[in-house]
């Protein structure tokens, strides 16, 4: 599955550790499947930093999922890493 997280940063390796804090659902990597919604996202923080620096970009990260080792993790009970890899064929979007 593609997945897709709006920002102002190239991310490679996403780490929860460094998410903002108070988000709607807590500290998290937060991504989406729908790709306008990310560009929306992204569109938002970059305006938001724009008022500290004018040199921020609009980024989308693509990612790919891998939702099969993901159930496999969840159904034993598994709590912990999962693995986010950047998808090779189209890593980013500039907006």
């Amino acid at each position: 599955m593609i997945i897709y997280h709006g920002g102002t940063n190239i991310i490679e390796v996403p780490k929860i550790l460094q998410s903002d804090k108070g988000k709607d659902f807590g500290t998290g990597f937060y991504t989406t499947d729908i790709k306008e919604q990310a560009v929306r996202w992204a569109q938002r923080k970059a305006r938001a930093a724009r008022r500290y620096c004018s040199e921020v970009k609009t980024i989308v990260n693509v990612y790919e999922f891998n939702e099969t080792a993901y159930n496999n993790h969840s159904q034993r009970g598994c709590v912990g890493k999962i693995e986010i890899q950047k998808n090779k064929q189209s890593n980013l979007f500039l907006y």
